[in-house]
Formats: structure tokens, sequence, C-alpha cells
């Protein structure tokens, strides 16, 4: 596909790709400036397609400075893509070596944008969306477990006591979820991937900010415990940050966090991360306060990486 030739076929002028951000089998991103102002142009292809449409119609939801624009979105047999809103600023992965950059100093904000997102709502349904549908379970729990079962046969490479081991912290944890969620009936909007590269952050006078909250790629509906899950295993480094996360969530919100359900969740997070590390061989940091420490380290050294 000639990406420059489809550039100006959208837009009817002239566009300069200024960087490519990623590049994949299924998606591909890329930093444009049409005239004077600079987009995010995302384009998809074979089972991703719907993407474009679902992130369209999540940033629509929203006027948060954090929260990008989508201007349009567009679907052929063969593709479709997504324009947005470009943030300038730098991502926490860029910044997470400065030792003057502290996590506290955007918890308070970063917890008030979640807590925006987490109160587009519906009910009984829990699960991921594709485009405006969501692949609905009637229970928190019951999408939980659909997700360990998909997630499971990733692990059959492991040794068979290495897998015990996991299967029985996570069968631990969803007991606690079962024994918490089995009431919920109202769901939250969840960002769910809320990692490092996703989170843009500005600095005014040695003083870091957030500016922005990227890619609802993975957005799916769940309960707000597990945006928080997320955040704890991808982004905390100590005791400190979590408490303070917890501390400024519960204060915008006005709603007590329910830390055990918290903590089981965390499990889940890990478990899909394990996952992702087995299938896809990338190395992950392990979480400062990982479950699964003892099981991280054994493959990171005995299971290849590229």
């Amino acid at each position: 596909m000639n990406i420059d030739k489809l550039l100006v076929d959208i837009f009817k002028d002239n566009v300069t790709i200024l960087k490519k951000i990623q590049s994949g089998f299924r998606s591909q991103t890329y930093l444009i400036k049409v005239k004077n102002t600079k987009y995010i142009f995302q384009l998809y292809m074979e089972n991703t397609k719907y993407q474009a449409k679902k992130k369209y119609d999540i940033l629509e939801k929203f006027t948060l400075k954090e929260i990008p624009k989508s201007y349009k979105y567009g679907v052929t047999e063969e593709y479709s893509y997504l324009i947005s809103e470009y943030i300038e600023g730098k991502t926490l992965t860029d910044i997470f070596n400065d030792k003057s950059f502290k996590l506290e100093e955007i918890s308070y904000e970063l917890m008030n944008t979640l807590s925006k997102i987490h109160s587009i709502t519906r009910k009984k349904e829990f699960g991921w969306i594709t485009d405006d549908q969501v692949l609905a379970n009637p229970k928190f729990i019951d999408y939980i477990k659909s997700e360990y079962k998909r997630l499971l046969p990733d692990l059959e490479i492991l040794p068979e006591v290495i897998l015990k081991k996991i299967v029985s912290k996570v069968e631990d944890a969803i007991k606690v979820i079962e024994e918490r969620t089995d009431k919920v009936e109202i769901s939250n909007l969840c960002w769910y991937d809320i990692n490092a590269d996703n989170i843009i952050v500005g600095n005014n006078n040695g003083k870091y900010y957030l500016k922005g909250l990227l890619d609802p790629g993975g957005a799916r509906y769940g309960i707000a415990e597990w945006d928080l899950a997320f955040i704890k295993i991808e982004l905390l480094k100590n005791d400190s940050e979590f408490n303070a996360i917890i501390k400024n969530y519960e204060e915008v919100t006005n709603k007590k966090v329910d830390l055990e359900l918290l903590n089981a969740l965390s499990v889940i997070v890990e478990l899909n991360n394990i996952s992702f590390v087995l299938v896809d061989r990338i190395k992950l940091p392990i979480p400062y306060n990982s479950k699964f420490k003892t099981e991280f380290e054994y493959i990171y050294n005995n299971i290849e990486m590229n």
C-alpha cells in the first residue's frame, strides 16, 4: 500500500509524514503534518479494522483536554483509518529515568481524568468493545473467567510445576473477585492499557504535569479497580506512589477503593503480561509488588527472548 498516496487521497492536500511511530503487521501509526497542523494517523488492516471506529467512538465521548480529539475515521474492504489530535509532550517512558520526576506530580490529574472515563457506564455489559458493540458477559466475574480461559493456553509452554503455581495464584484471585463483584450490575468504561507509552506529560518551570492519555484501543467495560490495578502493575514503583493514586482517586470520586479487589485484579493483569511475554517474547519490567516475581524470573532465565 502506498501510504503517501493514501494520505493525499484522504486529506485532499499535501501531507508530510514527520515520523512513523509504530509499524506492525495489522496496524501502522504516523505523525503527519497537513499545512501547519499535526495529526496522528492510524491505519488498521485485517482483523484490527474495527479499531478505527472503536477509538473514534470512545474519543468522541470526551471533551477533556487530556484526551485527544477524534477528527475522522474511514473504512474500506482492505483497511480502516483514524485521524486524531496530536498532543505535544514527552511520554512517561521518556522521563522515567529523570530523577527529578515523581509520579505523584501527575497522580491527581491522572486520577481526575480516569474518573471522567469511569463516568461512562453501561448496565450488565462487561467485556471487549468492537466498534460500538460490547461483547458482553452478564457479570464482571464471567468476563474475568473468560479472560483466564483465553490466556491459559499461552502458558502451556511452561513446566508443570511453574504452571501450577501460576494457576493456583490466579484461581485464588478469581475467588476474591467473585466474592466482591457478584452483585455488580453497572459497568464502567475502562481505558485498560494505561502504560508509560500512553501517558504524555509536559514540564512547566521544572514541574511535570499531565498532558494526555492516549490510545483507547484496549478499552472495555469493567470496574474502576481494574484500571487502578493496571496502573499499579504498569506504572508504579513503590508503595508511596500506590498510596497517592488511591488517595487521589478516592478524593476525586468520593468513593472508597476496594483494595482487596484491586490486588486480586492485579493478578489478572500480571497473568496477561505473562501471556504477552510468552507469546511475543518481549521482556517486560517485573512490577514492584509482583505476585509472580519467581515465575517471571524463571521465564526470563529459561525462555529465549527476542
